[in-house]
């Protein structure tokens, strides 16, 4: 195999994976729900919207996370949307209330919104 070769698979498995992680993101919490009601103590309706706004905030950014790859670089913007996924990720793990976590899972997803949109482009011009 020649360098470009595997450097393409390289690239391939890299992109695969984050877009896994941000696909599987979106509907992983619904397990959780009811262990999230009892360790925040809160309500069922309130640990609903970690999932809610999380989808809303993928939906809401995945065009302009695309656009913004347009302008600036796909490479530029999806590396910066799994930093910004990773540590959202690491900050919904230390939520110390709902309401937090809510918050955390809308910024999950504009960064999962960046990893989607430009995951299929990078790999395509790859």
């Amino acid at each position: 195999m020649t360098d470009q070769h595997t450097h393409k698979w390289l690239i391939l498995v890299a992109v695969g994976s984050a877009l896994l992680m941000g696909t599987i993101d979106g509907s992983i919490v619904n397990v959780a729900l009811p262990s999230l009601t009892t360790d925040l103590h809160t309500q069922f309706y309130l640990v609903q919207w970690a999932v809610l706004s999380f989808l809303m905030g993928l939906a809401v950014c995945i065009l302009m996370a695309g656009r913004l790859g347009d302008m600036l670089g796909k490479k530029r913007v999806f590396l910066t949307g799994l930093i910004v996924f990773v540590l959202s990720s690491a900050l919904c793990g230390l939520s110390p209330g709902i309401y937090w976590l809510i918050a955390f899972r809308f910024m999950q997803a504009i960064g999962a919104s960046m990893i989607v949109a430009l995951g299929v482009a990078i790999v395509t011009e790859t």
